[in-house]
């Protein structure tokens, strides 16, 4: 809670191409194919450490396997959504605020 505002405040992980189970199109495999193994594995290690974290922490919400039932294309490019990827991780913070 901002002590000065007294508001909640959450904290969101957002979902990337190279974390997560999600099965990818033939579309997404090509776009997850411009990451290089070095930066997905970072995005890796620090996608686990803050799903760890967000086990112990209230209001840190980790959105990395939000995709991982979702067949349907959802990346425009390794960090950007579809409409129907977005309106995914908005229904998801929107489950998660009060």
């Amino acid at each position: 809670v901002s002590e000065r505002l007294d508001i909640p405040v959450h904290f969101f992980w957002q979902p990337v191409i190279t974390v997560g189970e999600k099965p990818l199109t033939d579309e997404e495999r090509r776009i997850r194919a411009f990451t290089s193994d070095p930066v997905a594995r970072f995005e890796q290690d620090a996608a686990g450490r803050v799903a760890s974290a967000s086990a112990r922490i209230s209001n840190l919400h980790y959105l990395g396997d939000v995709f991982d039932t979702v067949d349907s294309f959802v990346w425009i490019d390794p960090v950007h959504l579809t409409e129907l990827g977005n309106r995914l991780v908005a229904q998801a913070i929107a489950d998660v605020l009060p």
